[in-house]
């Protein structure tokens, strides 16, 4: 969604919103504003909020009010929020069928690895490869705590995984 020049433009925010698009830190600037406008609605708004001056640093003021920057939320929490609808079964049939579960291969029934609920890590030739879900959503899934992996409560998951992931950038 752009803001900074007065229009607003929701095609950036809906591509954010899909689970086929973004995955990396590079491809952030290349779907949202070039000048990574809504960092700079995020910080103004922290600094409304906690009334601080322009000349502060703002990561106190988003650590205090438990919001994830934009990169973390964007490359890890959507795309792990799309991983656990289709580990809990809630996804649609399209998503589930873009990765495989460690434990369905064949030919790994006597390797540790079957007993976890990781995805397989589809071999990408490129970076851009890296930005399709089938591969950003198994690499965020895969690196979450296990004990997420188990939740069964949607709430629940995503209070934790923003949990884990708020520690993760601020700790």
């Amino acid at each position: 969604m752009q803001l900074c020049d007065g229009n607003l433009d929701v095609s950036a925010h809906d591509s954010l919103n899909s689970p086929g698009t973004v995955t990396s830190h590079e491809a952030i600037s290349d779907v949202m504003m070039p000048d990574t406008c809504s960092h700079h609605v995020m910080n103004a708004a922290a600094r409304v909020i906690m009334n601080s001056s322009l000349r502060d640093h703002v990561k106190p003021a988003l650590k205090q009010l438990h919001w994830l920057p934009v990169e973390l939320r964007i490359i890890t929490y959507k795309p792990c929020l799309f991983m656990y609808h289709i580990h809990t079964g809630q996804a649609p049939q399209y998503l589930s069928d873009c990765v495989s579960a460690v434990s369905a291969l064949s030919g790994r029934y006597r390797l540790r690895s079957t007993g976890s609920a990781d995805y397989v890590l589809l071999q990408q030739r490129t970076r851009f490869g890296e930005r399709g879900f089938s591969y950003c959503g198994p690499a965020a899934w895969n690196t979450l705590p296990s004990d997420l992996h188990d939740i069964t409560d949607t709430g629940t998951f995503r209070k934790r995984l923003k949990s884990v992931l708020f520690d993760r950038a601020y700790h």
